[in-house]
């Protein structure tokens, strides 16, 4: 039997920055016919399931789990579909503006997300 463990929550800081970056994503998203979550399972294969802070994604709203092919943006380092695996598409570090056009085009300042 495999052991366990289990975090503790995001500090109130992680948690707000998360809920903005959400707002943030969100009319894009709803354009593109996309879903914005928080705190979703996405299985990238067999044996692997992360859980990205902020998910852009065509699962289904009722969903536990939102597989690789459905996932379109996982933030703030995004990925993109290449093939069978994810590969980095874009990275914003802190006071970089993090851009891209896939899924759909936006820009958004790590600077802005932590001015809360």
């Amino acid at each position: 039997m495999r052991p366990y463990r289990l975090s503790p929550a995001p500090r109130i800081a992680h948690q707000e920055i998360c809920r903005l970056l959400t707002a943030c994503l969100l009319p894009q998203a709803k354009a593109a016919k996309l879903r914005v979550t928080q705190d979703i399972n996405v299985r990238l294969g067999p044996d692997r399931i992360v859980e990205p802070d902020v998910t852009v994604a065509s699962a289904d709203r009722l969903a536990v789990m939102a597989h690789a092919p459905e996932v379109a943006l996982i933030a703030l380092r995004l990925l993109h579909l290449d093939g069978k695996r994810y590969v980095e598409h874009a990275v914003a570090k802190h006071g970089e503006t993090l851009s891209s056009d896939l899924p759909f085009p936006f820009e958004m300042s790590t600077e802005a997300l932590a001015d809360f």
